[in-house]
């Protein structure tokens, strides 16, 4: 996804593509925020048609579309050494990703788009704290969208109509 922003706001995504990422510092609360922003495109793929399907949500995004993680530099070393690379190209690449620590997005970018890595992933390390607390909130956000039958006063009679 395009990157764009500030060191205190990035944004991935356009308004052409199926989700848009936005984190900032939020001043006002003194934290920091990641918002998700899903089109219609996004939804539809996952047969989310309605507010009653949101809770799908709490395990579509985790893992795949929200995921906390950090280099590894073991698996790095471990990559290059398997790699037929000159050893300056090796030394250039971890001087460079040493240079680029301040930003995982653009360490990977740098290793795609520089370096001509594939797969980048695999090179990540998952932070599991971060990763169940993003989990537990989505899963305590999705109990908010109940369907209408389970909710309190809402029994239906012979007919289909409510009490």
């Amino acid at each position: 996804m395009r990157a764009g922003g500030t060191a205190l706001h990035e944004k991935w995504g356009t308004f052409r593509s199926s989700k848009i990422v936005r984190s900032y510092a939020k001043f006002s609360i003194l934290r920091f925020r990641i918002e998700v922003q899903l089109h219609a495109r996004f939804l539809r793929k996952h047969q989310i048609n309605e507010a009653y399907d949101f809770p799908k949500l709490a395990t579509i995004l985790p893992r795949r579309h929200i995921f906390f993680a950090a280099l590894d530099d073991n698996k790095l070393r471990q990559h290059l050494q398997r790699s037929s690379l000159p050893h300056k190209t090796k030394t250039a690449i971890l001087r460079s990703v040493a240079e680029s620590r301040k930003s995982l997005w653009s360490t990977l970018r740098l290793l795609r788009r520089k370096w001509h890595f594939v797969n980048v992933r695999r090179l990540l390390v998952p932070l599991p704290d971060m990763n169940q607390i993003v989990v537990a909130a989505l899963n305590q956000w999705a109990t908010q969208w109940q369907k209408p039958s389970s909710l309190p006063g809402m029994d239906k009679t012979k007919e289909g109509e409510p009490k």
